[in-house]
């Protein structure tokens, strides 16, 4: 989960999404799946962010 440190709230897919390219929010942390990620190392970048059900 990523939470901002100002707010306190969880980044998260809008309306519930996974999908990649979906825009993010902030909301209170409710541990759904929309607020799952995992950073990716990834060539030339220090990492991508992907939510944690659609790596590829």
């Amino acid at each position: 989960m990523l939470v901002n440190r100002g707010s306190g709230k969880a980044v998260e897919g809008l309306n519930a999404s996974t999908t990649d390219g979906a825009r993010v929010v902030q909301y209170a942390d409710w541990s759904g799946a929309n607020q799952q990620w995992q950073l990716v190392r990834a060539s030339g970048v220090l990492a991508q962010v992907h939510t944690a059900g659609r790596v590829r």
